[in-house]
């Protein structure tokens, strides 16, 4: 019964952005950044999520996006949008 339609956890699963929808037919995106840990095994590690939230045009959406830190060098590995 959330009315939430953004949900970010970062732990040691596999870093990725899902899209789904709610009860209501709205579209939600579920991000999890993985890890930041320095060895994780066959896995990226030192990923993060940035939310840039829309603004007032009608066209405008908020950005989930995950990005990897590695090597002082920042890549984006993947985003997606909704509109609230």
């Amino acid at each position: 019964n959330s009315d939430k339609r953004i949900v970010i956890f970062g732990h040691s699963h596999e870093p990725k952005i899902v899209a789904s929808e709610n009860d209501d037919n709205e579209k939600c995106i579920y991000a999890n950044s993985g890890t930041w840990i320095d060895h994780n095994p066959d896995k990226t590690t030192m990923n993060f999520i940035v939310i840039t939230p829309q603004n007032d045009d009608v066209s405008s959406q908020t950005l989930v996006t995950l990005y990897n830190f590695e090597n002082q060098k920042v890549t984006k590995m993947a985003e997606d949008s909704l509109r609230y």
